[in-house]
């Protein structure tokens, strides 16, 4: 039965063009746990007759006479595109709503300092850490910097073409803006941040915002570059661990509000 969740989880919930990773674990943790309760449900069903509609459904849609709105996503498998083909050739009248027309975010792309990329900083936080992959830009992309991808999401690391060009688009941020994470900034989702503290800590680094616990219990904290990027990375506990964060929080001070001038944690 194990087997047959997991399967169900990579055509269903993934998809026949996605990844695992591209889906929000706690989701997919839901549809597996929901997934595993049909199959437990159902074990006995055999020997139930099963009587088809006779004509079947999708033969009688032309019986429709109200408006119909279709939705066809980028990532259905072909059995769905199919269904949607034939509603939309039978229903009338009737109203397409293609999704496959809008994209997802593909790509974050920043300009770095040259000292920056060959130190390999950016490709040691985002391979070791956040298990992003190296990734090949198109082969035109002639000028230096790095690609790393992670499912379906990208991030460009760019040399700038004119020294201290980067510096210069480096905002100035104020210290209460930064400890909140008022700023402009990437963001991460993490399994964990004990490992990112652990790293921190063993180069004597702290993080420049955070922590703070969410109301809807995401725990963040946020990080400067080199270049004066800032990257908040990004927790999703559940209320028994977000709670005991708050109280930790709480006793130790450290936690910050949710803006300036802003009070609470």
């Amino acid at each position: 039965m194990g087997d047959a969740v997991e399967a169900s989880l990579t055509w269903w919930v993934d998809g026949p063009r996605g990844e695992a990773g591209d889906v929000d674990p706690a989701v997919r943790d839901l549809v597996r746990q929901m997934q595993r309760r049909a199959f437990e449900v159902t074990a006995g069903w055999d020997d139930i007759e099963e009587r088809e509609l006779d004509p079947a459904a999708l033969d009688r849609l032309t019986e429709i006479r109200v408006p119909t709105l279709v939705f066809v996503g980028p990532l259905d498998i072909e059995a769905v595109q199919q269904a949607a083909r034939q509603a939309l050739n039978d229903l009338d009248p009737w109203r397409h709503h293609d999704f496959r027309r809008y994209h997802r975010r593909h790509d974050d792309a920043a300009p770095c300092s040259p000292l920056r990329l060959r130190s390999g900083k950016d490709a040691g936080l985002l391979h070791r850490r956040t298990g992003h992959e190296g990734d090949r830009a198109p082969v035109d992309f002639t000028f230096p910097g790095a690609y790393f991808k992670r499912g379906g999401a990208e991030v460009h690391v760019v040399v700038e073409t004119e020294p201290d060009r980067t510096a210069q688009l480096r905002q100035d941020w104020s210290e209460e803006e930064l400890r909140t994470g008022y700023v402009v900034h990437f963001a991460l989702r993490v399994d964990s941040l004990d490992p990112y503290r652990r790293s921190l800590a063993e180069r004597d680094l702290q993080p420049v915002g955070g922590p703070r616990i969410r109301a809807d219990d995401v725990e963040q904290i946020h990080l400067v570059d080199p270049d004066g990027y800032v990257v908040e990375l990004m927790c999703f506990h559940n209320e028994a661990t977000a709670n005991r964060r708050r109280t930790e929080l709480a006793v130790s001070g450290e936690g910050v509000p949710i803006a300036p001038g802003h009070k609470g944690c």
